[in-house]
């Protein structure tokens, strides 16, 4: 964690399959922070206050969840280690395999793909912007103008994840569920909050 007081900056961890998840890892990455300050007999008031200058706020996007919400709470109930251990609720990188047939505007196509690492499968738009590069490359190495992708027509296959449905597709096209953090606690803007350090 940051020891200087000074924002670090936002940050968003992106990935989690249900709401409990994200809502759990929020928590647990508030309390952490409480408790890497916390010292053998150290005032509720003090707590609180070195918290606000160097603690880690998180909140759930598009919900009403936020860790410092709980604050109180927190400081007044010291945490066991398994309460703090966001690591082990962070979402996983999985492996994934894509082959794309990647149209211009002229109805011209070209195969583009390969594997890839993210903590969801992605959807449409993408695995378009993901496949972006290889696919102008494509385009210019048969000569084909314009080298501009404008859409995905096929998708053969993904490895390491089941079929999505229409509704976990919605989901993933809105971003999945997300945590976002944000620099230096006393300057809350609405977001997630995180005043430490970047993982």
């Amino acid at each position: 964690m940051a020891r200087t007081g000074e924002p670090d900056g936002e940050h968003m961890v992106r990935g989690f399959e249900t709401l409990d998840a994200a809502t759990s890892y929020a928590i647990a990455r508030v309390r952490a922070s409480v408790e890497e300050l916390r010292k053998p007999g150290i005032a509720a008031p003090e707590l609180r206050q070195l918290w606000h200058i160097y603690g880690e706020d998180c909140s759930v996007l598009n919900t009403n969840v936020r860790g410092s919400d709980l604050l109180d709470d927190f400081i007044a109930t010291p945490a066991t280690p398994a309460e703090c251990n966001w690591q082990a609720l962070a979402p996983r990188l999985r492996r994934f395999r894509a082959s794309l047939l990647i149209s211009n505007d002229n109805n011209e196509s070209v195969w583009a793909g390969g594997f890839f690492r993210s903590t969801y499968r992605l959807a449409r738009d993408g695995l378009l912007e993901r496949f972006r590069d290889d696919a102008i490359a494509a385009f210019k190495a048969k000569g084909i103008e314009p080298a501009e992708p404008k859409r995905r027509t096929d998708l053969d296959g993904c490895d390491d994840a089941p079929l999505v449905d229409a509704a976990q597709r919605h989901a993933e096209d809105a971003d999945r569920l997300a945590v976002q953090f944000e620099g230096d606690v006393a300057r809350r803007r609405g977001q997630a909050r995180w005043s430490g350090p970047q993982d």
